[in-house]
């Protein structure tokens, strides 16, 4: 009786409510407009949904792994200048570095040598050849001479591999790194001065505009997402999940998963933004509310739905959760009006009638 008079006077106003239990689905509350008024009771539409919200996570726009192109040093030395700065866009055979390599002036030597090798060892196939026509050598020194001839070839080819299309020779024993590709400067991992390990990384290359995000995964959702779900960003665009990784990173301590990025969205490499993992649930009963329209009320999550004359007290189930909304599966249909404030009122009038 204590909770009654309470409530009376907190409000100034009186109602009239069907007894409630928990587990019971529905409750009536009659306010008139006026009363909800001076309640502070205001509404908000549930809508449909084909998406179930399961959560939403922080996310950082990335270039496109798969455009990627390491530029390495094939020779060991010394950085000798730098063309090349992040975010710079390139063309194919722009010049990026000029490095200082002994390896490299040695191994231009060998490919010379092997060269004036391969010289001889033709010329001397090609009299060995006449000789035998001319019935003056044996057919076998021919076969000799064939094959030193194919041996100094292979030695040619064996230097000419070791130095890539675009690496082009430079001054003072140095040698230029060109741009394989044309693209836009990712990353430069080295300066003017610094020495470098034959194939080690100069630079990263992306050969397109595209970009993927990389989004941090709570240990708790890491076992849930699964690369059928969405990627929905603020503008309402979605994406596709391409790889989850399901290993917990000891500095965020957390997973992570890589999506795409819907064309028309407006993001920029390196971005930190939000967005929702949404799961298709096309369903009649599925509706998207705000987040504060859902209160708990004796360990069930419920919504106070506007009816003719107050309000109904109905049991929800919430099938995904963000900060600003929620996804319900229950007897709510899009289209029905929801108290989103006011709810403390409403939830002590219910529940004094179920104690």
């Amino acid at each position: 009786m204590k909770i009654q008079i309470y409530a009376i006077a907190v409000f100034g106003l009186s109602f009239m409510a069907a007894p409630i239990a928990a587990g019971q689905t529905a409750q009536h509350i009659e306010l008139t407009d006026q009363q909800m008024s001076r309640l502070g009771i205001t509404l908000d539409t549930a809508l449909a949904a084909e998406n179930a919200i399961l959560a939403e996570l922080p996310a950082r726009a990335i270039p496109a792994r798969s455009e990627l192109t390491v530029v390495s040093a094939p020779y060991e030395g010394t950085v000798l200048s730098v063309s090349a700065l992040p975010g710079q866009s390139v063309s194919r055979g722009d010049t990026l570095f000029v490095v200082s390599s002994r390896d490299y002036v040695q191994d231009r030597s060998g490919l010379e040598q092997a060269r004036a090798e391969y010289h001889v060892a033709k010329a001397a196939r090609e009299r060995q050849e006449r000789l035998v026509a001319e019935g003056i050598a044996a057919r076998s020194s021919l076969d000799e001479a064939v094959g030193r001839e194919r041996t100094a070839l292979a030695m040619v080819a064996e230097h000419e591999r070791s130095t890539p299309s675009f690496v082009q020779a430079g001054s003072q024993g140095s040698y230029i790194v060109k741009a394989s590709i044309g693209g836009t400067i990712s990353k430069v991992n080295v300066g003017v001065g610094d020495n470098v390990a034959a194939m080690s990384a100069l630079l990263i290359l992306n050969g397109s505009d595209d970009l993927w995000v990389d989004v941090q995964v709570p240990v708790r959702l890491i076992a849930e997402v699964t690369q059928e779900d969405l990627i929905i960003y603020p503008s309402g665009g979605a994406g596709e999940i391409l790889s989850i990784q399901k290993v917990i990173d000891p500095r965020s301590r957390a997973g992570s998963l890589i999506a795409t990025v819907p064309t028309g969205e407006s993001v920029i490499q390196g971005q930190l933004f939000t967005v929702q993992v949404a799961r298709h649930t096309p369903s009649d009963s599925l509706v998207i509310v705000p987040s504060s329209a859902v209160v708990n009320i004796a360990g069930v999550d419920r919504v106070f739905r506007r009816t003719d004359g107050g309000f109904s007290l109905v049991d929800v189930n919430v099938s995904g959760a963000t900060k600003e909304a929620k996804t319900l599966r229950s007897r709510i249909l899009p289209g029905d009006k929801l108290a989103t404030r006011g709810l403390v009122e409403l939830k002590a009038i219910a529940l004094q009638e179920m104690n």
